[in-house]
């Protein structure tokens, strides 16, 4: 199911529902020891360290009751930027406001929806995008990471089947490209660690890659822990993960839905090739694109899913088909396949903008897609219904 916020909203949405803690929370106070390790971090960057609050400064700003100061700074540019998605603030602008907005999150977030949406959508900056993510998913309050010391030197029976899975994970990025490096030993404890918390789901093979993302932004492994346990219990991760795979099967039958109705031509042309669309969504939907489009790419899809949950993923995944169409109607089954796999990633590597830009205009109907989701549960519980294990094997082949 489509999870969306008006733009129109008073409250913001980490994620599927509000997620508020008191400013003076242990949550908060968690946050502002993350915001000054990264500050931290960032003095290693000129650049970084010339557009960006010091500690000291955001320390103060987070000790202060009133944010006037803050509103002041955040209604000017909302003033200044009414469409930052069309890039109308410049970089250094963006990074104070993104200190602005992160160092009173709370705050800003009852008050200061619609520009937050905005400052989303754009990008979130490189070096800010942790802080963000943690925020975004509402796990700066988190207990969880109290958790995880214990639980990585539990015993897992998924373990030799993570360590296999550790080399074929972004295995050209240089954080995990040593074998038994810091970052392959970073994915093991996560993966592990989540795989004892959640036995009944255990592990699957597209969470390296979201877990990988989520370590590629210098968060600790303990704080990368509780933001995809919060991906998988709050944003229905868990839910595509089982062993079941309930919510993939849905998710086919509503992209195919949106294909036929969106893109009729290239829906016929699947169907007479034999194109079924798990041939080319399953890893769409199983690493949120990060398996198939640039780390770029995929990043600015995560911002927008932490956001809003997975509607983003069928807008990215209708705006790529769309993109695509002409080329796509010329080619067989095979060569599709071949397609799909090798020459998505390199298209749109360079103007991740475009792509995303598009891909936020794809018109998703929320009752249509309701409805489509309460159609596939009719034809699967009627299949499980006659005991016909075969049909509903086909039924998530086939969608």
């Amino acid at each position: 199911m489509l999870q969306s916020m008006s733009e129109d909203a008073v409250e913001f949405s980490c994620g599927p529902e509000p997620i508020y803690v008191s400013e003076s929370s242990e949550g908060e106070q968690h946050l502002l020891k993350l915001l000054e390790e990264k500050n931290e971090l960032l003095e290693k960057d000129q650049r970084a360290l010339t557009r960006i609050k010091s500690s000291a400064e955001m320390t103060e700003g987070m000790d202060r009751r009133s944010t006037g100061s803050i509103s002041d700074n955040m209604d000017q540019f909302s003033q200044e930027s009414p469409s930052l998605t069309r890039k109308a603030a410049t970089d250094e602008e963006l990074w104070e406001l993104w200190g602005v907005t992160l160092r009173d999150w709370e705050e800003n977030c009852r008050k200061k929806a619609k520009l937050i949406r905005q400052l989303v959508q754009q990008g979130i900056p490189e070096h800010m995008r942790g802080m963000a993510w943690i925020c975004l998913s509402g796990t700066h309050n988190s207990e969880l990471r109290d958790r995880y010391p214990k639980l990585i030197n539990e015993v897992s029976p998924f373990e030799k089947q993570i360590v296999r899975d550790l080399a074929r994970t972004f295995p050209e990025h240089g954080f995990f490209k040593e074998r038994n490096g810091l970052g392959q030993e970073s994915l093991l404890n996560v993966l592990k660690a989540y795989s004892v918390y959640d036995r009944e789901v255990g592990y699957c093979q597209g969470s390296p890659f979201i877990v990988g993302m989520l370590l590629m932004q210098q968060i600790p492994e303990e704080e990368v822990f509780c933001i995809f346990i919060r991906l998988m219990e709050h944003y229905r991760l868990r839910e595509v993960y089982k062993p079941s795979m309930a919510d993939l099967g849905l998710y086919f039958y509503q992209l195919e839905k949106l294909i036929e109705e969106l893109l009729p031509q290239l829906h016929i042309h699947f169907q007479a090739v034999g194109c079924q669309t798990s041939i080319y969504a399953s890893p769409w939907f199983l690493t949120l694109f990060a398996s198939s489009l640039s780390l770029n790419v995929a990043f600015r899809i995560m911002d927008i899913f932490l956001l809003d949950g997975n509607e983003i993923l069928f807008r990215v995944a209708i705006a790529l088909l769309e993109h695509h169409s002409n080329t796509l109607m010329k080619l067989d089954l095979e060569d599709m396949i071949k397609f799909f796999q090798k020459s998505l990633k390199p298209a749109h590597e360079a103007d991740p903008d475009t792509l995303i830009g598009a891909a936020l205009k794809v018109k998703c109907n929320t009752k249509k897609m309701k409805r489509w989701e309460k159609d596939y549960i009719i034809k699967r519980d009627k299949a499980i219904q006659e005991n016909d294990e075969l049909q509903v094997c086909l039924l998530d082949i086939c969608w």
